[in-house]
């Protein structure tokens, strides 16, 4: 995806998604926030790791996706973008929220941070993001919308994306099975080159002495936990 830059003047508040255990919800029955599109559009591992135990008592709340830096991360479902936040100062990292034409939630977190070939956290926009993408913008399932990543508290681990599932009310479910029937992108050689994370937006501020710019935070009766 090749938009005109229309990230101007995005000076945008802070925001955390750290809190306390969030809620689950129900098992998902089939089909019920797809078909989707599988999220990392390259080579990937998994397991089913939702409800481990994570410090400070939390649990999984997603699926990590394990791939190499700087894979190219695409949209799940149409949508739009409607959180997004540019900094590394929490436990998420860089992060998006994509919000499915029904509803669905779908959380790119720990995006990536780095230069091409490095773990230099140099955090350039474009980098971590793909060309055009901001809170409003209307995305196509399969669109690239940012890369892969370590960052947030994924410092230190092999880069992945922890990706969460939530219904239209916020409660976070297993996407484990919709994940596993996820429709697969392939990508030729010349969209992969073109997918490669490169450039810097200038137009797009980070909040002064904070490292991170963002929109008003999630609006979910359910706190969010990696």
């Amino acid at each position: 995806m090749r938009r005109r830059r229309r990230l101007a003047t995005a000076l945008l508040a802070v925001a955390a998604v750290i809190g306390p255990a969030a809620c689950s919800g129900p098992p998902l029955a089939a089909g019920e926030a797809g078909p989707l599109v599988f999220p990392v559009a390259g080579k990937v591992s998994f397991s089913d790791t939702f409800g481990a135990p994570r410090a400070g008592g939390r649990t999984h709340e997603g699926q990590d996706l394990m791939a190499a830096k700087g894979t190219p991360l695409v949209a799940a479902t149409d949508g739009t973008i409607t959180w997004l936040r540019w900094g590394t100062t929490t436990i998420s990292g860089n992060m998006l929220i994509l919000t499915g034409d029904n509803g669905w939630k779908h959380y790119y977190i720990h995006i990536n941070n780095d230069s091409p070939g490095t773990d230099d956290g140099a955090n350039v926009y474009e980098q971590a993001f793909a060309d055009g993408i901001r809170v409003g913008q209307r995305v196509k399932a399969g669109e690239v919308i940012a890369y892969v990543g370590d960052s947030g508290d994924a410092e230190g681990t092999a880069p992945h994306l922890h990706y969460e599932l939530r219904r239209p009310d916020g409660t976070v479910t297993n996407p484990i099975d919709d994940l596993r029937a996820a429709v697969r992108t392939r990508r030729t050689d010349a969209e992969r080159i073109a997918d490669s994370p490169s450039g810097a937006l200038e137009a797009v501020e980070r909040v002064a002495g904070a490292g991170s710019a963002s929109a008003a935070g999630p609006s979910t009766p359910c706190a969010t936990t990696r």
